[in-house]
Formats: C-alpha cells, sequence, structure tokens
C-alpha cells in the first residue's frame, strides 16, 4: 500500500523562467522528500507558486482557491509563494486563510512538511519540460541558468521587483560550473536569465554580463548563448560588447524590453532614456548583423499615453523594419506598482481598442518581416517563437505543474 503523501504544485505562468525554475525545483523538493506529486486536488497539500505580474495572475489565484472551496479542501493545508505574497500582499491578507511563504523563507515550508532534506540543499533545476499541447517540445533543449535575482527596481509598472529586491548577482564560479555541466551533457542552447539579465555584476561593481560570457566562451564556443530580455538601459551601456557577441555569432537572438517610443512615456516608466538614440542602437545592431533575430516588448495604455502618443506607437509599429517580432502588452492598473499613482489614466475601452489595433497592425507585418524567408530563420531561433507565441496562453488560469523538468 502507497501511503506516501500526495501534493499538488500549481502555477500561473509557465513562460516566466524564474518561476518555472521555482515549481520545477519544489517539484524536485517533494519527490525528494517522499511525496507524491499529482494532478488533482485529491492531495494531502496544495502549493501554488504564484506569478503576480499582472492583476490577471491574481485572478487565476482565485480560480483555483474557489475550486478548492467548493470540495471543502483544509484551508490550513493550502500554501501560496511565488510573488503573489509581496506583489498582491493587501488581497491574499484580506481573503486568503492558508499559509503564506515568501520567496527566500522557505525553510517554513521544511517545517510544514517535516522535510528531511531542506529545501535549501535541494539543486535548482536547469532543464524544464514543455506543458503537453501548450508549449514547443524544443524547450526540454534548452539549459537554463539563472544568473541574478532581483533588479535595479526603477519600472514604475513593474510590480515583480517587490517580490524579488534588489539585483543580487550570483556568484561567477557556480553559473560557469552549471555551464561546463551542460557542455558536459551535450546541451548546445544555453539560456541565462535573471529578473535583469544584463544588470549582472552591477551590485559588486566587480564584473559584468559580458565578461561573464567571455569567461564561458573560455570553456566552450561551440553553444549558442540566449539571453534574457535586455532593459534599454543595458541596450546603451553595453552595445558595443553586444554587437561584439552577435558578429561571432554567440548571440543570434536578442530581445529588447523597449516598451514604448514616446520620451516622455519612458520618463515615467522610470526609463529615461532617448528613444532615437535607443533606436540608433538597435539600427546598428540589425545593419552589422542583418541575421539576428530581434524582437522587443512594447506596452500600450501607460497613464499618459494621450491619443497622439499613442499614434506614436502605432506609426513604429507600421514603419518599423528592424525587428524581425513585436510583443504585445497592455498596461495593467496593478495596486502595488509605483505607476497605479500616476494620473492619465487610459479608460479600459481605450485600452481594449489600442490593444486590438495594435495586434492587427503588429499582424500585418506579417511573420518576421527583416527575414524574408522562414528557413533561414535558425533553429536557435526556437525558443523565441514557442515563448512568444504561446504567451497569451498564460492567463488563462492555472496549471497543475508535474514532470516539469529533466534531471541530469
Amino acid at each position: 500500500m502507497n501511503s506516501a503523501k500526495k501534493v499538488a504544485i500549481l502555477t500561473n505562468n509557465i513562460i516566466c523562467e524564474v518561476i518555472c525554475r521555482y515549481y520545477s525545483t519544489l517539484e524536485k523538493y517533494f519527490i525528494l522528500n517522499g511525496w507524491e506529486v499529482t494532478t488533482d486536488f485529491n492531495c494531502d497539500l496544495v502549493i501554488f507558486p504564484a506569478c503576480g505580474v499582472m492583476d490577471e495572475m491574481h485572478r487565476a489565484v482565485n480560480i483555483a482557491l474557489e475550486q478548492l472551496e467548493q470540495i471543502n479542501f483544509p484551508k490550513n493545508n493550502i500554501i501560496i509563494t511565488g510573488c503573489q505574497p509581496k506583489t498582491h500582499e493587501a488581497e491574499l491578507a484580506a481573503t486568503f486563510k492558508g499559509k503564506i511563504i515568501e520567496y527566500g523563507k522557505e525553510y517554513m515550508l521544511d517545517e510544514i512538511i517535516n522535510a528531511h532534506i531542506p529545501f535549501a540543499h535541494i539543486k535548482p533545476t536547469n532543464v524544464f519540460k514543455a506543458f503537453v499541447g501548450i508549449q514547443n517540445k524544443g524547450r526540454s533543449e534548452l539549459f537554463n541558468i539563472q544568473i541574478s535575482d532581483g533588479c535595479l527596481q526603477c519600472c514604475t509598472f513593474c510590480v515583480i521587483n517587490k517580490a524579488h529586491g534588489y539585483i543580487r548577482s550570483f556568484a561567477m564560479e557556480d553559473i560557469l560550473e552549471q555551464y561546463r555541466s551542460a557542455v558536459e551533457h551535450g546541451y548546445k542552447k544555453i539560456y541565462l536569465f535573471g529578473m535583469d539579465t544584463f544588470a549582472y555584476g552591477y551590485d559588486t561593481g566587480k564584473t559584468n554580463i559580458i565578461e561573464l560570457i567571455e569567461r564561458m566562451l573560455d570553456i566552450s564556443s561551440n553553444e549558442n548563448i540566449f539571453l534574457g530580455p535586455l532593459h534599454i538601459k543595458w541596450l546603451r551601456e553595453y552595445s558595443d560588447g553586444v554587437l561584439s557577441l552577435c558578429k561571432r555569432g554567440i548571440v543570434n537572438s536578442l530581445h529588447i524590453g523597449l516598451q514604448h517610443v514616446n520620451d516622455q512615456i519612458l520618463k515615467r516608466m522610470g526609463r529615461p532614456m532617448k528613444f532615437a538614440e535607443l533606436y540608433e542602437d538597435i539600427k546598428r545592431i540589425k545593419s552589422e548583423c542583418p541575421n539576428i533575430f530581434l524582437s522587443a516588448d512594447l506596452l500600450a495604455g501607460f497613464p499618459g499615453e494621450t491619443d497622439e502618443i499613442y499614434q506614436e506607437l502605432m506609426s513604429f509599429v507600421k514603419t518599423d523594419t528592424f525587428f524581425d517580432m513585436l510583443q504585445l502588452h497592455v498596461y495593467d492598473d496593478v495596486k502595488a506598482a509605483p505607476a497605479y499613482k500616476l494620473d492619465g489614466k487610459v479608460s479600459p475601452a481605450k485600452k481594449k481598442v489600442r490593444e486590438y489595433e495594435l495586434n492587427v497592425a503588429i499582424g500585418e507585418r506579417g511573420p518576421y518581416p527583416t527575414i524574408k524567408k522562414r528557413a533561414e530563420i535558425s533553429d536557435n531561433n526556437e525558443y523565441f517563437r514557442y515563448s512568444n507565441g504561446y504567451q497569451n496562453r498564460v492567463y488563462e488560469g492555472y496549471y497543475f505543474c508535474k514532470n516539469t523538468y529533466n534531471e541530469l
């Protein structure tokens, strides 16, 4: 008779590498401590590592909680962890009666399940499996290395920094050891990520992302390296180093957190940069490395985005010839974000119209407009194709997490 206790691990985000690493490491933790991971609520414990980047994410948590309420699942056996204990602290305090565990306080979980192997002793996962029917199976070919946590905490639309804090770069030797393991196990696609990937080393003042990559190349230069989103601050600061990596074929894709094209909006977002200068850097990279795959995030409906400013964004979408993919997001007025207090809010109805119109314009650009033939796109860009392609599915609800990682 199987006497193992059962746990259901839920998540509302299967795209963000930080949360993927967290829920897959949680799965590994429970298995090593003798628990069985299930995909239903016929279990002893439910733990929800929850993303809180948007209010939609909190609604996904509420959906799960309502379903657990309907079956009278013991509230004391429900745990919410991940970002939401900080991003939606007030909302959880008002309605949630279960347990809350913040990032970095997993020792509380050790006590709850009487773990014989503490969470702090679990080696984090590097290879995430795809969710069947939702993500491209190529996900399992990518070796993920988290190089830092936290960020510079400057973006006013973001609440994730409340959960992860200020930038903390991980030890270079630990990162290099993971890279050696990837090389030894035959992985050819390496993804370096953090909350602000290119801020690596900023907190120590002793190194930076370019130096880290060069140290990796000293170990092996036969791999393709993918990098987490490039904040526009670092695009300006590291443009020469990034261009060098692109020219040498080490980096074949860049995803830039552009967000907007209007200087006033960028300043309100906590990104006081001149778009014209940023765009010159982008043109330079694409001109000197024409086969690089460039993608960017855009954020519409931010407070202060007048009709005239919106038309600037629309004009950019229609006339840009340097980006291969534009990924649209619509500003969500999360209470815990600094931008919540800004004036000039765009009405929900107007945001929906802008979202529709911009998506139509993005669709009319066609697939990969600066690389004419799909066949010319290297397989190394597969990660970005499936990641961006399924982004909208993250917000439909929650997912049960089981068999989420490959052990080396």
